[in-house]
């Protein structure tokens, strides 16, 4: 459940788990709409199912690289996190191993996966996965080294967060500076390798950063959708004035922004809150 003044930290392995994070106490979090959403149906092929292929790829390759698969088809694992456990690697040892599991940055074809990794067809350890015919068919080249290094140092920065946040000797105008780092390069980490990001949430969170935001990064899973941006709230007010013009300046015929006069809606301040919680009947008292 959440806590006032603090953010929860959710781990799913080995059981769903959460930490409460003290947020300190000097920021807010502003959300700015980008009025652009994702169309999943359309992507069904190219951009949520296609990273979770790519991804499982990647496990496979580095899991034969590391000997922990006798052959890329035969991979026991379906996570990075779980090859980790496996391993028994911190995070610089699973960079290493992510390095010398690839001959290439670039994209791999799914011919260059069966060569490189002795196997006759990669797509059958993902068969499981949603829609990975329309994955198959509609991509050429699969990005393996990008997405692993995305995921494994996503995953770095949420716990280094975590860690910065229970920093009691850091001041806390340091502890901030730290965080709001960490929100950006998670933003450029999913622009740049994990390209779930888009022309509007590249514009809406550099606009965040000019403006004074310590931080600026997509919130969920991409493609559109919302920013979050960690703000000083002695500068908030200015920082939602100057965040206005990304939905109010002209913009070419098709890109449109379509929104309503009340930006309120689209850009707004907030800070981390109770949440849900349980209330028990036989002791709540309600007023009449």
């Amino acid at each position: 459940m959440g806590e006032k003044g603090t953010a929860t930290m959710i781990d799913f392995v080995p059981s769903i788990a959460t930490t409460a994070v003290a947020i300190p106490d000097s920021v807010c979090l502003v959300i700015g709409n980008s009025c652009t959403p994702s169309p999943k149906l359309l992507t069904l092929g190219t951009r949520y199912n296609k990273r979770v292929v790519e991804c499982r790829f990647g496990v496979a390759a580095m899991s034969l690289k590391a000997g922990k698969a006798k052959s890329f088809e035969s991979c026991p694992f379906t996570t990075f996190e779980q090859l980790q456990t496996a391993l028994g690697y911190d995070f610089a040892q699973m960079l290493d191993l992510l390095k010398e599991s690839f001959t290439s940055k670039e994209q791999y074809t799914p011919q260059k996966i069966a060569r490189e990794f002795d196997v006759d067809d990669p797509f059958e350890i993902v068969k499981d996965i949603p829609h990975v015919y329309e994955v198959k068919s509609q991509n050429a080249g699969f990005d393996l080294y990008k997405r692993a290094y995305h995921v494994l140092t996503e995953a770095h920065r949420v716990h280094e967060f975590k860690r910065i946040c229970g920093e009691k000797d850091l001041n806390e105008d340091t502890q901030v500076q730290q965080l709001g780092k960490l929100m950006n390069e998670s933003q450029h980490s999913c622009n740049l390798y994990y390209d779930c990001s888009s022309p509007q949430l590249e514009e809406l969170t550099q606009l965040a950063r000019d403006s004074g935001a310590l931080g600026s990064r997509l919130t969920g899973a991409g493609w559109g959708g919302c920013s979050v941006s960690l703000v000083k709230k002695d500068i908030l007010e200015e920082f939602i004035t100057a965040m206005y013009p990304y939905y109010t300046k002209e913009r070419p015929v098709g890109d449109q922004l379509w929104i309503t006069d009340d930006l309120n809606r689209y850009l707004f301040a907030t800070k981390p809150g109770q949440g849900a919680c349980v209330i028990d009947p036989s002791v709540a008292l309600w007023g009449m």
